[in-house]
């Protein structure tokens, strides 16, 4: 049956995607400088929706209720607020990826086929 992905399912295929960009750029042929590029590019791709099976993801910032008024007093810029937003998005994976990284390390990161999912369901 079709369903919505819940905010655990987005998260591990966004993450395998990582990693697997990660193994398959590490087997390149290229400069250290290169890879790394070639990481960066892959995930910001991953991120404006350029990968064919992962949509775009929203991306912007979400200061601490306290920025605002503190770079304000200092005489800075600031950036804008979306906490109002946020209450809005539904399942924001954001906050513990980088925290979740790692485990993904020795898994198998095989992104399956969304036209075709049943490990999902």
């Amino acid at each position: 049956m079709t369903h919505e992905f819940s905010k655990e399912e987005i998260k591990d295929i966004f993450l395998k995607t990582v990693w697997n960009n990660i193994k398959r750029i590490q087997k390149s042929d290229v400069s250290e400088e290169e890879k790394l590029i070639n990481l960066a590019f892959s995930i910001l791709s991953t991120l404006d929706g350029s990968n064919i099976w992962i949509p775009q993801f929203i991306l912007a910032p979400i200061p601490n209720s306290e920025d605002k008024e503190f770079m304000i007093n200092r005489g800075c810029r600031y950036f804008p607020e979306n906490h109002l937003l946020e209450n809005q998005i539904k399942w924001n994976i954001s906050w513990t990826l980088h925290e979740e990284f790692f485990s993904y390390k020795d898994k198998d990161t095989t992104v399956p086929n969304l036209l075709n999912l049943k490990k999902y369901e």
